[in-house]
This record gives C-alpha cells, sequence and structure tokens, in this order.
C-alpha cells in the first residue's frame, strides 16, 4: 500500500466554509464509522436516525453516514423518499449492515438484499474491481465478528451497480450513482477490521463518498473503466507528496491525468515521461488541473500529487487517468483548469496514510433484532 511521509503541518485557517464538505454521521451501533472519520480528521456533524426524514435537513451535508443499528429499521420506510431526493440532488450516501433497510426502501431497484443471515467468522473476500485489485490483492480476509449480517443475493442487472467485493461470488460492497449522488452499501463492520489490509480499505470507504463530488466534476473527460480509465484517490496535508505512481500505457492515443480535490488548497500535479524525463507540472490553489498528452507514448508514465499549502489535514484528492475523450480533450487542451462535468463509473486504485486504528472495544455485540422491530505493498503500476 502506497503511504504518504508527514513533512509539516499549516496552522492557517482561513479556508472558507463554503469550500469544506459538510458531513454528518447517524449514532453508532454495531459499528462506528464516525470513529474512523475522527481518526482521519474529518469533522462531521451527529443526526439521529429519526432525524434522516427531515429533508430541509439532509439537504445541508454533502455526505451522510448511516451506522449499523437496531433502529435503522425503525425508520428506514418514513426516510425512504427524503434519502432517494437528498442522493439525486447530488448528496452522498454510504451505509453499512442493518442500514441496509434505508437502501431497500430508498432505492429498491439496485440490490436485491437477502435478509440478515450471514454467519459469524472469518471469511476470504474476493476483490473483483480491478483497480481495488491493485491496491489489496486479489483476495481479502475480512471478520464478520457478529452474525446476522445482511447479505446481498444479488444486484441489478438494468440499473449500473459496480461490485468492489465478493464473498462466496455474492457482493458485500457495492456503489451505485443515482441522478446526480451516490451510494455505497457494504455488509461488514468497519470495527473488526483491525489488519492493515483491512485498514486501508476502510479508509477507501470513508475517501470514497467523501470525494464523490469532486470526482463527479471531471470525469467526462476521461474514458470509461472499461475502456481503460483508472481513479486513484487519497488524501495529503501542506508539504506532502504522494509517491510517483505508475501508469502503463500499452496503446497509442491521447492520455489524460486529471487532478480535483475538496477545500482550499493549494496542489500541484506532476507528469513524467515513459523515458523518466519531466513531462509537465502543473499548480493551482483552485481545482481541478489537468494534465494532456496528445497522441501519448505507449510505456510507463508516472505521476505525482503534492499539497503546496492547506488550512487542514488530510485533504482529500481524486486523480482520473486514462484515456481522454476527444471532444472533451480538445476543447481542454488550452487550459489547465477545467470545467464541472457529469459523473460516470470508473475503477480506483487507493493511496492512503497509515494512521491509527480506531479503538472498538466498547462496540456493542450484535444479534438478530426481536420479530416486532419494524477495511500494502505501494501500488505502483496501473494499466489499460
Amino acid at each position: 500500500m502506497a503511504l504518504f511521509q508527514s513533512k509539516k503541518q499549516s496552522d492557517n485557517s482561513s479556508e472558507s466554509e463554503e469550500t469544506k464538505l459538510k458531513i454528518a454521521v447517524t449514532p453508532s451501533g454495531y459499528d462506528d464509522i464516525g470513529a474512523v472519520l475522527q481518526q482521519m480528521d474529518y469533522k462531521f456533524v451527529n443526526i439521529s436516525d429519526e432525524q434522516l426524514q427531515n429533508r430541509k435537513l439532509l439537504s445541508k451535508y454533502n455526505v451522510v453516514f448511516l451506522n449499523c443499528s437496531g433502529a435503522c429499521s425503525s425508520y428506514a420506510q418514513t426516510s425512504a423518499s427524503g434519502l432517494r431526493e437528498y442522493v439525486q440532488n447530488g448528496g452522498s450516501l454510504y451505509a453499512s449492515d442493518f442500514a441496509a433497510d434505508y437502501i431497500e426502501a430508498a432505492f429498491p431497484k439496485h440490490i436485491n438484499f437477502k435478509g440478515k443471515t450471514g454467519n459469524a467468522g472469518n471469511v476470504q473476500a474476493k476483490v473483483v474491481d480491478v483497480g481495488l485489485r491493485e491496491v489489496l490483492g486479489n483476495q481479502l480476509p475480512l471478520n464478520f465478528d457478529m452474525g446476522s449480517w445482511v447479505q446481498i443475493e444479488s444486484v441489478s442487472k438494468t440499473h449500473e451497480v459496480d461490485v468492489y467485493l465478493t464473498v462466496n461470488d455474492k457482493p458485500i460492497l457495492a456503489v451505485f450513482n443515482y441522478g446526480d449522488g451516490q451510494v455505497i452499501y457494504t455488509s461488514f463492520h468497519n470495527h473488526a477490521q483491525v489488519s492493515k489490509q483491512e485498514q486501508t480499505l476502510l479508509r477507501f470507504l470513508v475517501l470514497k463518498p467523501l470525494l464523490a463530488r469532486a470526482k463527479s466534476a471531471i470525469t467526462s473527460l476521461v474514458a470509461s473503466k472499461e475502456a481503460g480509465a483508472v481513479e486513484m484517490i487519497g488524501f495529503l496535508t501542506a508539504g506532502e507528496s504522494s509517491i510517483k505512481y505508475e501508469f502503463v500505457s500499452r496503446k497509442a492515443g491521447d492520455l489524460i491525468f486529471i487532478l480535483n480535490w475538496e477545500g482550499k488548497t493549494k496542489m500541484v500535479l506532476s507528469v513524467f515521461s515513459p523515458d523518466g524525463s519531466p513531462y509537465q507540472s502543473v499548480e493551482a490553489d483552485k481545482p481541478p488541473l489537468q494534465i494532456i498528452s496528445p497522441s501519448a507514448a505507449t510505456g510507463c508514465w508516472l505521476y505525482q500529487v503534492k499539497a503546496l499549502s492547506s488550512a487542514d489535514k488530510n485533504v482529500p484528492y481524486v486523480v482520473l487517468v486514462g484515456p481522454a475523450i476527444q471532444s472533451q480533450a480538445q476543447s481542454s487542451s488550452s487550459s489547465n483548469n477545467i470545467s464541472s462535468q457529469n459523473a460516470q463509473s470508473l475503477g480506483v486504485a487507493v493511496s492512503l496514510n497509515d494512521l491509527p486504528s480506531p479503538d472498538w472495544s466498547d462496540a456493542p455485540q450484535q444479534s438478530p433484532p426481536p420479530p416486532s422491530t419494524p477495511s500494502l505493498d505501494d501500488l505502483e503500476k496501473l494499466e489499460w
């Protein structure tokens, strides 16, 4: 797993509130995604499950994290239309395990849930997403320390749903877009995942919804993952740099590197040619940034991200690399800054800091609800 070396922090607090992501988290229950957010220094507001019925309140947040708890079934139906509207209008929604009740009620045609039928124990999850496989390997050991976890029977064939992990050929981590927003669902609990691989996966789960808005602003300049595009997500603090990542181009064509991020931060995107020489470096204090190589040579391209200044720690960013869409590349070739575009599905690779693991010792033990209750080696090679 590629890690960033922490070098220096910034005490500047001038970042405007308008540029900051607004995050809401429901109460911890059988898991606690808020603890992961705290470990990553992301601020959030606690809201109750009951408040998910409040559309005006939901509209204030860019991302809503739904913890697994016994309260999910009680408010799923009454919150469904509001959650659906929230995502339709561009919100990002994360849900784990029992929070499947919310996803099933609001988006019934996307994921077919089998029910609370999973057994406790260790499993080998298969990593089916190409980009995530580059980071985690083909398999990932996961600990389902509590029984009665929600199993997914299948995902929709008529609505595009990306599956990232499976157990016994059944999805346990799935992502889909709805309107201008995105939904992420995971069957497993974050508090049971303690290995380095698992913690890497948890940070991916946090960054994925946090970067949905940034990704959607740039994806239409890049071909889809089926055509070879790759997404890399991570976070940096002022003075930190990522490693130099590799993208192996095996066929000629226009190649595009696009960087977007959340917050008022000065960033640098640098690209190096297959012969090792610097190709281009661009910087700006407002996102996004792009570098296009027309008729790019085949071979191993390198790219790197650096944060020059930032008011916050761990600024999340996303880089898309792949074949450029011709019309968009031509219209954007005169500028390194690009405009907001519509989202499309891409493969993903992750670069995350090695942060301390949360303490889950106080997490409650899960059991089925009563009948009446209505997460390595440096990633260096990405190819298409």
